[in-house]
C-alpha cells in the first residue's frame, strides 16, 4: 500500500460514507485522476480554474477538473 493509499484510508475515517465526497486535482494530472479512478471517484466533467492558484511568474492559473464518489448505500 503506498501513501497515498494510506492517507485516504485515514482520511475515511473522517468522512460520512453515507454522503458523496468530491476530490480537485489539476486537469493534466494522469497520475492522481487514475489513483481516485481506483478508489471509485468518477469525472464529473466539470472543468474550472481558480484566481488563487495563479502562478506568480508565469501568470498561469492551473486548470482543474472534479471527481465524484458516490455514497455508500445501507
Amino acid at each position: 500500500q503506498g501513501i497515498g493509499s494510506a492517507l485516504w484510508e485515514a482520511a475515511r475515517g473522517f468522512m460520512d460514507p453515507k454522503k458523496e465526497t468530491y476530490v480537485e486535482l489539476a486537469q493534466y494530472n494522469d497520475n492522481a485522476r487514475v489513483f481516485y479512478e481506483k478508489l471509485g471517484f468518477k469525472d464529473t466533467e466539470e472543468r474550472f480554474s481558480n484566481e488563487r492558484f495563479r502562478m506568480k511568474k508565469s501568470g498561469v492559473v492551473i486548470p482543474e477538473m472534479r471527481m465524484l464518489r458516490v455514497a455508500e448505500e445501507d
